[in-house]
């Protein structure tokens, strides 16, 4: 199993759009999925909530080392499952990062046994959640969207990185433009400033501005199966799927996912 971390020390970057989109494209190509949400916002835990695992993230660091795996053995999914995040959750910002990054990784360690891959969606701020899934996971990844404070995010993150390189070899795959409206003078301009800025960590391909994104979420949905009030796809989110296909293809090549 291979498991990838969602973080930016931002909210409204995307995050939960991308975990939420990897996990239906995973889903679809017959990896089995499992998606760990430590946000205690809970947005994932909302738009994947038809696959509930029954299973809450705090149990990962508050339960007992192999209740993960002894839940995962009695309890069948159809190949996409979510360990939502629950109020108890709170608690995490009182553990010491070392102890919950430990408790992290045994639990995806043992989930290895169930899924071929896990994706975490992690809170907008630098703290346990998002230390130990960084430590806990294979690799990072991060949206940004083409706006100041975002990039002023994004260059903290970038900060997160190499101080955690200094623990473990974290394996950043980059950055994701997110929310990107080209052809607009203030976000070419953006898209040029991060690029000079961090040449070799801004990802090949982007999303752009489609409210069918958001429509998708809000519905539990993919960005490929939403529709028009007629039934049928509509434009955008024909554009926007292609995007996120790219993207998921992309991460996906990284990850050495088949």
């Amino acid at each position: 199993m291979k498991t990838l971390a969602v973080e930016i020390q931002k909210g409204g970057e995307g995050k939960t759009f991308v975990v939420c989109n990897l996990a239906f494209d995973a889903y679809e190509r017959g990896l089995r999925t499992v998606v760990i949400d430590l946000d205690t916002q809970a947005n994932a835990s909302l738009t994947l909530s038809a696959y509930r695992s029954g299973y809450t993230a705090w149990r990962i660091f508050g339960g007992k080392a192999n209740s993960a795996r002894k839940w995962f053995a009695e309890h069948e999914h159809d190949g996409l499952a979510l360990i939502e995040a629950d109020n108890d959750l709170v608690n995490l910002e009182k553990m010491r990062f070392p102890e919950a990054a430990r408790k992290l990784g045994e639990v995806i360690q043992s989930l290895g046994e169930f899924f071929d891959l896990c994706l975490i969606d992690t809170p907008p701020f630098f703290g346990v959640a998002m230390t130990a899934a960084a430590l806990a996971a294979d690799y990072v990844v991060s949206p940004v969207r083409l706006e100041p404070y975002s990039i002023q995010g994004m260059q903290r993150m970038v900060t997160v990185i190499a101080n955690l390189r200094q623990i473990k070899h974290v394996r950043w795959l980059g950055m994701i433009p997110n929310m990107v409206r080209l052809g607009t003078p203030r976000h070419d301009a953006h898209m040029d400033e991060l690029k000079a800025a961090f040449p070799q960590h801004v990802l090949p391909v982007s999303i752009g501005w489609r409210d069918s994104i958001a429509e998708g979420l809000g519905n539990h949905l993919p960005v490929w199966e939403v529709r028009n009030e007629a039934g049928k796809r509509k434009s955008a989110a024909r554009t926007a799927s292609k995007e996120v296909r790219a993207l998921a293809d992309h991460i996906f090549k990284a990850m050495e996912l088949t």
